[in-house]
């Protein structure tokens, strides 16, 4: 892909750059002091007695700027060198670090806001502002230090680190929701990172030729709009996974074909999370758990960095690239290809205090390592860049330790293990795709034969529903005839009833009548004889006509029983009657 042209220029470390970003609402603000150049921050620390010590830490840096730096100065102080490098021929890496809602993406991104703009959009309208200067012919071209005799081409290339996951952000929208998609529910497919030659790349990454600045803004824009992002309870619009941008620019000579190849990478990072300030859980707290995995990862290989450097004759610590991607992408730079610069992105609430500390102590490790090449660990690291092949004019003995001529040839061995590390790999990615195909044709057939089970419990479901229908309407049929019949033989029963009694009324009714006219006789008697016997008292007649007592005595009797019987026949007929109705 062309010659790199890095050189081991100045400055020989990497330099740290701290910004403040200012406070939101009411939050308390932490002691923080700073200047220029330096920072200090105190903080409460509390003792078993029970009362607290204040401890202050202070940092000195390359520049610190407030909350109150606009990104144009941000930009000058820490872009600009950059910049001037690329189009000199050097390699530069500049990366955001810090907590999460520190600002580290408005850092470098900005907003939409021309006077928002972060340090990358003002690095592009650098490049191709004296890209179009050199065309012109103007001066800015000298001022740039471009060769009019050169022809110079930008391409880049743009892709997110999520999880163990690296990401193409320019590819086209089409592709990313291939089949990958449907069972990882989430794309674009993911890519392989893979080392080589003593080289770290992307295999899939496709790199995009910009024309112009417009263009450049633009596929910006897009690859940024296609990064993970979502709410973790402090930010609304958290960044979840780490964007790194490479800008190469490509100078081919007069009278030449290939092109000279120098980068300028700028890297947004996820920030740090803790869990008990954000309260994520699910996938929230699996993202930050690999986020505060990979920057863990990196603090530890500048630490052994720092320590190499400063022990060139103690035992050489192994910095663990491998144990992460981002780290594995850094490596290059990390090793001495080029300028590292380092902005440390700080929100100065008193709440984040403790990791607004451990930010400050990692740009002041950061800004003690040196980017030229540091002196070879005593035992081959993972990340070792290939050995020398020797001269074809040294002597067999040369190549041989203690006079073992049967040694072999170290580059030979090292080519070996690299073949056999990607030969790893392939079937490691050939191993995870037949998983993923195995997966995707479980995933079909589980899903058909649930269909399956589901047409059929409906059609079951249906039919029975049917049965019971049909069965309660025929129980409400014969309930429905059951109760007419029931009915009819009731009212029936009931005319049956009403006849007799008033069949029996009438009988009453007879048979009171009948004791009436006895009554009525014996009364007519009973006042024909007390007539009698008083026409006879009054009389006082002889004795002759007179009837005898005993006669007068029974007749009186006869009609005072009649009178009786006449009386009790009515009571007894009143009373039956009575019952009876």
């Amino acid at each position: 892909d062309g010659l790199s042209t890095s050189t081991s220029a100045a400055p020989e470390r990497m330099q740290a750059f701290v910004r403040l970003r200012p406070l939101s609402g009411k939050e308390a603000r932490a002691t923080i002091a700073t200047t220029e150049t330096d920072c200090t921050i105190s903080l409460n620390k509390p003792s078993a007695q029970g009362y607290g010590t204040i401890e202050e830490h202070s940092f000195s840096f390359d520049g610190v700027f407030g909350p109150d730096a606009s990104q144009p100065e941000v930009y000058e102080a820490v872009m600009r060198p950059q910049v001037q490098a690329l189009l000199e021929g050097r390699d530069t890496l500049t990366f955001a670090y810090g907590i999460t809602n520190a600002g580290k993406t408005y850092t470098v991104q900005g907003g939409a806001a021309p006077e928002q703009r972060g340090v990358l959009p003002r690095a592009l309208c650098s490049i191709f502002g004296a890209l179009d200067a050199l065309r012109a012919g103007g001066e800015a071209a000298a001022g740039s230090r471009l060769d009019p005799s050169c022809s110079y081409k930008v391409a880049a290339s743009f892709l997110e680190i999520y999880g163990a996951e690296a990401h193409d952000l320019l590819a086209p929208a089409e592709k990313a929701g291939s089949w990958w998609q449907g069972i990882r529910g989430r794309g674009p497919v993911p890519l392989r990172i893979k080392e080589g030659g003593g080289k770290v790349s992307v295999d899939g990454l496709k790199e995009a030729v910009w024309a112009d600045l417009a263009e450049a803004l633009a596929a910006v824009e897009y690859g940024w709009a296609n990064r993970q992002s979502a709410s973790n309870g402090v930010n609304d619009v958290s960044s979840r996974s780490h964007a790194v941008l490479s800008i190469k620019l490509l100078v081919t000579p007069a009278g030449e074909s290939k092109p000279k190849v120098t980068r300028l990478t700028v890297v947004d990072l996820a920030g740090a999370e803790k869990q008990k300030l954000t309260q994520s859980s699910g996938e929230r707290l699996n993202e930050a758990n690999a986020i505060n995995k990979d920057l863990m990862v990196l603090g530890h290989c500048l630490r052994d960095l720092r320590w190499n450097q400063s022990h060139p004759k103690g035992t050489q610590r192994v910095p663990p690239y491998r144990n992460s991607r981002i780290t594995m992408l850094f490596r290059d730079f990390l090793s001495g290809s080029g300028q590292t610069v380092v902005i440390a992105a700080l929100n100065p609430r008193a709440i984040d205090a403790q990791s607004t500390l451990e930010t400050l102590r990692f740009a002041s490790v950061a800004q003690q390592i040196k980017t030229k090449p540091a002196p070879a660990p005593a035992k081959e690291a993972p990340a070792k860049e290939a050995p020398k092949r020797p001269a074809a004019s040294q002597s067999a003995s040369e190549r041989t330790s203690d006079g073992g001529g049967d040694a072999p040839d170290s580059y030979v061995l090292y080519e070996q293990v690299l073949a056999l590390q990607e030969r790893l790999q392939q079937l490691e990615a050939e191993r995870l795709g037949d998983e993923r195909r195995i997966r995707e044709e479980v995933s079909a057939e589980m899903q058909q034969h649930m269909e399956e089970m589901h047409e059929s419990l409906t059609h079951s479901n249906q039919e029975q529903l049917a049965s019971t229908e049909e069965s309660y309407h025929k129980k409400m049929l014969l309930h429905k005839g059951r109760h007419e019949q029931s009915a009819v033989d009731g009212h029936v029963e009931m005319q049956k009833q009403h006849r007799d009694s008033a069949r029996k009324d009438m009988e009453t009714l007879s048979r009171i009548s009948s004791t009436n006219a006895q009554l009525e006789a014996a009364r007519a008697e009973v006042q024909r004889l007390t007539a009698k016997l008083a026409e006879a008292g009054s009389a006082g007649g002889a004795a002759a006509a007179r009837p005898e007592p005993d006669t007068l005595r029974r007749e009186a009797a006869e009609a005072v029983e009649a009178r009786q019987l006449a009386e009790g026949a009515q009571a007894q007929a009143e009373a039956q009657a009575q019952a009876e109705a």
